[in-house]
């Protein structure tokens, strides 16, 4: 009843590959969180192979999976990454197909703020305590401790300096850390 040329055939098969690699080339982006710590999970649909990450403006590179689908990175550095998954057809002819591409920006812990100034000593106890901001820092954390006293915080802020004004004679010992999303430093020794 039905006769089919060779030709209609293939016009057939032509056009449901090419409707197959339509979904294939409008599929989904993995799922990444916009923004971590360096600790996160990448998932996407399975009917992909594998998944690429690019680092940066850096080149893609395959990353081996936990199990289909799902991969789980831990203290990745502070960067940003771009991951795509890729399926590979054979049918009629070998080509990779790629899915939308995420990204995630991993915000590291700042490193521990340097060069903390203060005068060896003063007269009228107003003063201004200084130090260098650090790389990717949203906040600073202040504390003064009074001779041989406990730690106090006195200024949680985005300010690298603070005036002091108004002390009474004594030993006045600072230390600072940078803050960011990620977590905080170490206080400066």
């Amino acid at each position: 009843m039905f006769a089919f040329s060779a030709r209609r055939l293939i016009q057939l098969t032509s056009l449901f590959v090419l409707l197959c690699c339509s979904v294939l080339a409008a599929a989904n982006a993995p799922s990444v969180p916009s923004s971590s710590n360096g600790n996160y999970t990448v998932t996407w649909n399975t009917y992909y192979m594998w998944l690429e990450e690019k680092a940066g403006s850096g080149s893609w590179t395959m990353v081996t999976q936990d199990a289909p689908g799902t991969k789980t990175f831990s203290n990745k550095p502070a960067g940003s990454y771009s991951y795509r998954a890729v399926h590979l057809s054979f049918y009629p002819y070998m080509q990779f197909y790629y899915s939308a591409v995420s990204t995630t920006t991993v915000v590291g812990i700042p490193a521990i703020p340097a060069g903390l100034t203060s005068p060896a000593s003063d007269t009228n106890g107003a003063y201004t305590v200084s130090w260098n901001s650090s790389n990717g820092a949203t906040s600073y954390n202040l504390q003064r401790k009074l001779n041989s006293g406990g730690w106090s915080t006195i200024q949680t802020s985005g300010s690298t300096s603070r005036p002091e004004s108004g002390l009474g004679t004594g030993d006045y010992s600072y230390r600072v850390r940078a803050c960011s999303s990620a977590g905080c430093s170490s206080y400066s020794s």
